[in-house]
């Protein structure tokens, strides 16, 4: 069926974008999209997926994604709740609605100036949005439900398709949106079946508070340990880093597993304290020249900025190999520092970052004291749409490895490679 009714096109793209399905009421099966975009009534399920690289997945677990049940109307019928509070129902409290609205007024909802007449969908009221993940807390389903309708209540007049740019907005806005929620109390209240449990084991609380007290390591335990940091080297995500190594060790918690490294860590350091006899300084041996990439590609991509990244590095005094970890804190320079591990020789090293162009593969420039450049291991790198200026970022680059992705903003396809990288000026 061909048609340029507005309410079909906007269902179209809801479908095609987040795999929608409709329906005319939520007691019907889904239907087509022909049978149903004239209706006054359509009710939308929608599964959006984050595509914000920068959003923790594991908020969301087990599943990938946000359920979200819409209840469309066409423009015929005014608003019912023009301001779009939040009602009664809610167990959100006063003090944190009020934090939500402050959290909400920051993001920039009016995008658009006014379109021409047209026939569209539009929410009447914010209890017309629903969230389904059971995971999820109430607050943080109260600030998606308000930042959905606000959005679509200030642009009904001024956008078409405002239904579908809300989620593409709530998309682009998630991790902001989360850590608005997450700065609030949890306010879940209490289910039946924890409320049973509470009333049939009287001591509970008693049995809690012997799980709290931390038994003394075994050896095998401190094996395991020594045994996940090992494996976990690769690992940059601290929380993830951590998360594994308890999977390994099976009887401790993450928290547990890095209170002991520390421990170890602290008790290792006192005994070379006490044992080393003070070395004499030597001169520091000092290197700075151009990082450059080598074979880069860039498709659709006007440029490109390195984060966060590892090299591997080795030591000047007794040649031994390790990872430096050169962490993105947004300044321009970014500093390592830290000592031998054979010979405790202090090394430190800097980088100043630069713009890098399909024509100029110049990352920045590396000074190195008392270390040797070995190789690049893995980083990230923010990269801007050629067509729409949209920035996304893509981790776990390595040499040799192309990745590709759809940009946020106008989802053209980017490729970025590169066979090689080079530290120093090359010979003529």
């Amino acid at each position: 069926m061909i048609t340029d009714d507005d309410r079909y096109i906007e269902l179209f793209k809801l479908q095609k974008l987040f795999g929608s399905s409709f329906s005319v009421s939520s007691d019907h099966n889904s239907d087509s999209i022909d049978n149903l975009y004239s209706n006054n009534t359509v009710n939308a399920t929608i599964f959006l997926k984050p595509t914000d690289p920068e959003f923790d997945l594991s908020l969301l677990s087990p599943s990938d994604g946000i359920k979200v049940l819409i209840c469309l109307n066409s423009d015929d019928s005014e608003s019912n709740n023009p301001s779009g509070s939040i009602t009664s129902s809610s167990e959100v409290t006063a003090d944190a609605l009020s934090q939500i609205q402050d959290g909400i007024h920051a993001l920039s909802l009016v995008q658009s100036t006014p379109t021409s007449n047209c026939r569209y969908y539009q929410v009447n009221d914010v209890e017309d949005i629903k969230i389904e993940n059971e995971n999820l807390s109430d607050v943080a389903k109260r600030i998606i439900q308000k930042v959905l309708f606000d959005y679509i209540y200030k642009n009904r007049k001024v956008r078409k398709y405002v239904v579908y740019e809300s989620l593409k907005f709530l998309d682009k806005n998630l991790v902001q949106i989360f850590s608005i929620a997450k700065s609030l109390p949890n306010q879940q209240p209490i289910t039946t079946e924890e409320s049973k449990n509470a009333v049939e084991s009287p001591t509970s609380a008693k049995e809690s508070e012997t799980v709290k007290v931390e038994t003394p390591w075994t050896l095998e335990e401190q094996k395991c340990l020594e045994d996940g940091l090992v494996r976990a080297k690769g690992i940059t995500d601290v929380r993830q880093k951590w998360l594994f190594i308890s999977k390994i060790v099976k009887t401790r918690t993450p928290d547990q597993c890095r209170k002991r490294f520390i421990r170890c860590r602290e008790l290792l350091l006192k005994k070379n304290e006490a044992t080393t006899e003070p070395e004499r300084e030597e001169p520091a041996l000092d290197r700075t020249a151009p990082l450059t990439l080598l074979g880069l590609d860039m498709k659709k991509i006007s440029l490109a900025k390195i984060g966060t990244f590892i090299l591997e590095l080795s030591c000047i005094r007794c040649a031994s190999q390790f990872e430096a970890h050169f962490i993105d804190t947004g300044e321009k320079t970014i500093l390592y520092n830290d000592s031998c591990k054979k010979c405790n020789v202090t090394h430190r090293c800097e980088f100043a970052t630069s713009l890098v162009f399909p024509s100029q593969p110049l990352v920045g420039r590396l000074s190195l004291i008392n270390t040797n450049f070995k190789d690049f291991n893995n980083g990230e790198f923010a990269l801007t749409c050629e067509d729409c200026d949209t920035q996304c970022k893509i981790r776990d680059i390595k040499i040799g490895t192309k990745k590709s992705l759809n940009c946020r903003g106008c989802f053209a396809k980017f490729q970025f490679s590169f066979e090689g990288i080079e530290f120093g000026e090359r010979e003529p």
